[in-house]
């Protein structure tokens, strides 16, 4: 299904916070690469799910909320064993905090890269505004950010990712290869152009996304959309 046809499917006539497998499948659409990830409401279920996107697996309520779990929803899972142990009290631990928690989401646990963040917000003045950064401790202790008006350019993509002071991991940092600037460059562009052709998008956050050698890879995503004006 092409991205309009997906925004055309929800009632965002008062808006609507889209799931994180929702947000994915919207990304996927417009070009940009995320984490194999699929819904359970079983405990089979999820074994199935990691089965088909392959161990480590990370385990996420399926919600319109910002649910964090403890412990297990942060840890990689390595087996089905750890997985069959894990998921029922996660389940139940996300019900208790959103009645309408019926899932959790099972996604392949990214391997470690550079670990970027990028947002888009509505300024009342400049309208759609993309913020780039490296880490979500750099973005909002530090605020090492980077700042653009959509839609971007091609120059815009190459020098936002370049701005922050995070710039260096670009180098590679440790264990950490450096990761392909090119690929940073192409999301940046994609996200702009899936806010510019599409004004229903409201807000978004792709965090974490990890950079390497051969991609940029979201494993998170929240987006927000809301009828346009």
């Amino acid at each position: 299904m092409s991205v309009r046809g997906l925004i055309e499917q929800w009632d965002i006539s008062s808006g609507l916070v889209l799931t994180d497998l929702e947000s994915k499948e919207l990304l996927r659409e417009a070009g940009i690469a995320v984490a194999e990830t699929r819904a359970a409401a079983s405990t089979d279920e999820a074994v199935t799910a990691a089965g088909a996107v392959d161990f480590p697996v990370l385990l996420r309520p399926v919600s319109r909320q910002r649910l964090l779990l403890d412990g297990g929803a942060a840890l990689p899972l390595s087996s089905e064993a750890d997985l069959r142990n894990a998921f029922p009290a996660l389940l139940a631990q996300a019900k208790s905090w959103d009645a309408g928690v019926e899932a959790l989401s099972v996604s392949k646990a990214p391997p470690p890269g550079v670990e970027v963040i990028v947002r888009l917000h509505q300024d009342p003045l400049f309208g759609s505004v993309l913020s780039f950064g490296y880490g979500k401790m750099a973005v909002e202790v530090w605020e090492d950010v980077a700042y653009r008006i959509v839609p971007l350019a091609d120059k815009d993509a190459k020098l936002m990712i370049r701005e922050p002071k995070g710039s260096r991991l670009l180098q590679g940092y440790g264990a950490l290869p450096a990761p392909r600037a090119s690929f940073l460059e192409e999301m940046l562009l994609n996200v702009s152009g899936l806010v510019h052709e599409n004004p229903e998008i409201a807000s978004l956050e792709l965090f974490p996304v990890y950079a390497y050698r051969e991609q940029a890879l979201v494993a998170e995503a929240r987006i927000e959309l809301k009828e346009k004006d």
